[in-house]
């Protein structure tokens, strides 16, 4: 009852007669009676017997105000800066029913102690930045690096976008995932501070001449280490998480080179629906092309941006490289040189030295990615099934190195079926990872029977 009385309130044509907004989260809450207030015009003639009629307008802009009431107080967000109608449905049930979107407890710092960090955010230290925000590198007080966040506000996504990362860091524990430390926010000013991570970004490293050339051996830990982070949002954590932005730029590394995956300002719950295609989030070139036709959030969306992201490691292509026109994709490019001319594609830096063993592994990342990024939903692997490939892959180059003969022998043996239709058209040099049965002993949270990985 106490609702309708404070919805009631709402539709009063003075604003002065409305209850304040404060007063109404107490209220909703069962904390404070509801104020008695003079009889307004809109409410006389409401006697026995007679009809209280409300104008659909007067009806919408009550309840639009306590909507926003119950937003800003258990989402942390205002519903007029929500899109839809189905968007505030969803944050309601999220707020409601998933322990994920519990309300937002970080610690805090001020803006003055940010400005200070940064130098006032001097532009020497920009360590990227994109329409909603620009990341800055910083130097607390107590002399720890940390990279600051900077939300542009001018962004109509940016309050939307600062919250949802908010509530998704809060509740990750994984060290391949990025940690917040604490948070900035006032109505002029919003900010997240990370752990500085001192060897920036993957891209970086992938296409920028000023960073260290990543080796083989590098690149097969930082595509493990993504593995291990998606497969945790994907079945480890309180919810299924799709993080929806996978991407060299988004992959942070630190001083031993581990990979933490960052920004998780468009990460959503698995199995909610979008239904506004054009407002579906996502870098062109990592996007799965099920988005075009399909709102459904889904894991399978990080699986194939991920195989894309692996062939970019290890080809050195972006998939938005101008030789990607037409028809052709990156995925098409690697696909078709499968058949005869499969180091063509490979990263030539990665070649100069190369020993056998390191072209096995090189080609075989390549034949993942591949397989990950699918044009085929169904076809695609889990994250879980990718990470048992990659950590055998990896046991077999470390047990293994001192014969690449060896090695080679080892691979084919244990992934001999995977793709058959490529390895018998291969040639012996270039023959590599090409099945895989994922047995309980390989997968510690596996069912019990083997799990065999279907051709891509």
């Amino acid at each position: 009852m106490r609702w309708v009385k404070l919805a009631l309130g709402c539709f009063a044509r003075s604003p002065l007669e409305k209850p304040a907004m404060n007063k109404a989260i107490p209220v909703m809450k069962g904390l404070l009676d509801f104020p008695e207030m003079p009889l307004r015009e809109s409410l006389k003639g409401l006697e026995p017997g007679n009809r209280f009629h409300v104008t659909s307008a007067e009806q919408n802009a009550g309840m639009k105000e306590v909507m926003d009431a119950w937003a800003m107080d258990n989402i942390g967000i205002s519903h007029s800066s929500i899109r839809n109608k189905r968007e505030t449905e969803i944050l309601i049930e999220q707020s409601l029913e998933l322990p994920l979107m519990s309300r937002i407890k970080l610690p805090k710092i001020s803006y003055v102690d940010i400005v200070k960090a940064t130098h006032g955010f001097d532009k020497a230290n920009i360590l990227g930045k994109s329409n909603s925000a620009s990341l800055y590198k910083g130097l607390l007080s107590n002399g720890s690096y940390v990279a600051v966040k900077v939300f542009n506000l001018m962004n109509k996504d940016a309050h939307w976008i600062f919250t949802a990362e908010c509530k998704v860091l809060k509740e990750i524990r994984h060290r391949n995932l990025v940690k917040i430390g604490s948070i900035c926010s006032t109505d002029k000013f919003t900010a997240l501070i990370y752990k500085f991570m001192c060897n920036e970004s993957l891209e970086k490293h992938l296409h920028s001449f000023m960073c260290n050339e990543l080796g083989v051996k590098q690149r097969l830990n930082i595509a493990i280490d993504l593995a291990h982070a998606i497969e945790y949002l994907h079945h480890d954590c309180h919810v299924q998480i799709v993080h929806s932005a996978l991407k060299p730029s988004n992959v942070l590394l630190d001083q031993d080179m581990t990979a933490h995956l960052s920004d998780f300002g468009i990460a959503r719950i698995a199995g909610l629906d979008t239904p506004d295609y054009e407002d579906l989030k996502g870098t062109l070139g990592y996007i799965a092309p099920e988005c075009a036709v399909s709102g459904r959030i889904s894991t399978e969306r990080d699986v194939y941006s991920y195989g894309i992201l692996l062939l970019e490691m290890v080809t050195g292509k972006k998939p938005t490289n101008n030789m990607f026109e037409g028809d052709l994709t990156l995925h098409k490019w690697v696909n078709s040189a499968f058949l005869n001319r499969v180091l063509d594609v490979v990263d030539q830096r990665l070649l100069t030295e190369a020993t056998d063993n390191e072209i096995q592994i090189v080609v075989s990342l390549l034949r993942i990615g591949l397989w990950c990024s699918n044009n085929t939903v169904k076809a695609r692997p889990t994250m879980k099934e990718v990470s048992t490939v990659l950590e055998i892959i990896k046991e077999e180059w470390l047990r293994d190195t001192s014969s690449s003969v060896k090695l080679k022998r080892s691979l084919s043996d244990q992934f001999a079926s995977l793709f058959p239709e490529h390895s018998e058209s291969l040639s012996s040099d270039t023959r590599v990872v090409t099945s895989v049965t994922v047995t309980p002993e390989h997968c510690e949270r596996g069912s019990s029977s083997p799990v065999k990985l279907a051709y891509i």
